[in-house]
């Protein structure tokens, strides 16, 4: 099986080298392809991936400024069996491909879920709690859950392209632009239950510059937005997500978790 990795990038050069490390060295299988998404670079990101000389890397432009739409053209240009998606600031970790595509190989499965951490601009692990409240709700995964609270970690989830996007479509492009993982994520669980793989597969990063710290309380909006769409007419569990994105809030401003 091949596996395609999709990370758009747009002056990415402070942590692409760490993230492509963690794809073209620190892995143990060589059937994968390296779709880079860039939205008109101008800083040193093409010098980097020149250094690796690596025929895994495939460049495509998209000046969308879109983060769906660049995900999407991915999807279109990906000629893996299985998908998965990687930030351009993240990290896989040492040695996940080969089990991975094993656990695909082996077992009759959509799509699967792991682990991960999150780490700050110096690669330090950062916000454990958080880790640690997501993981223990991966490890007891059900679609009810998930519409009332979004755990699944973008870079540790994998996919088979026959399940997306050829049965239940490409993120959004129209709506929910900031949190368009969410809503595939409840679009897959809603049809077929993930295999919960219990091993960190990725580190997630949080700085200044990243789009998911600038955007953090749009995407929670976004979010209460899309568990309201699934969750239907709910009134008592409407009132408890928009409560509980008002605590979230009033929590992360105290430590500081925006920039």
């Amino acid at each position: 099986m091949k596996l395609s990795i999709i990370t758009p990038t747009l002056n990415s050069n402070q942590y692409l080298e760490e993230c492509a490390n963690s794809i073209l060295i620190n892995q143990n299988y060589d059937n994968y392809e390296w779709l880079i998404i860039d939205g008109g670079s101008t800083d040193s990101t093409f010098e980097i991936l020149d250094s690796y000389n690596s025929s895994k890397i495939r460049i495509i432009k998209d000046v969308s400024n879109h983060p769906s739409i660049a995900y999407n053209k991915g999807l279109q240009a990906a000629t893996g069996e299985i998908i998965s998606t990687l930030g351009s600031d993240d990290m896989y970790e040492k040695n996940i491909f080969k089990e991975i595509i094993k656990i695909f190989s082996m077992n009759s499965i959509d799509w699967l879920i792991g682990h991960n951490s999150i780490i700050d601009s110096k690669s330090n692990e950062v916000r454990k709690f958080i880790t640690n409240f997501k993981t223990k709700k991966i490890n007891n995964f059900s679609y009810q859950s998930l519409v009332l609270d979004n755990y699944v970690p973008m870079q540790s989830v994998f996919w088979k392209k026959k399940f997306m996007p050829e049965k239940i479509g490409y993120f959004n492009n129209d709506e929910f632009i900031e949190s368009m993982d969410y809503e595939a994520w409840l679009r897959m669980a809603k049809v077929s239950r993930p295999y919960i793989l219990k091993k960190r597969l990725s580190a997630f990063r949080v700085h200044k510059n990243s789009i998911t710290s600038k955007v953090n309380l749009k995407q929670m909006n976004e979010m209460t937005e899309i568990s309201i769409k699934y969750l239907g007419n709910n009134l008592f569990l409407k009132f408890y997500l928009y409560i509980k994105m008002f605590l979230i809030i009033i929590i992360y401003k105290f430590f500081k978790f925006f920039y």
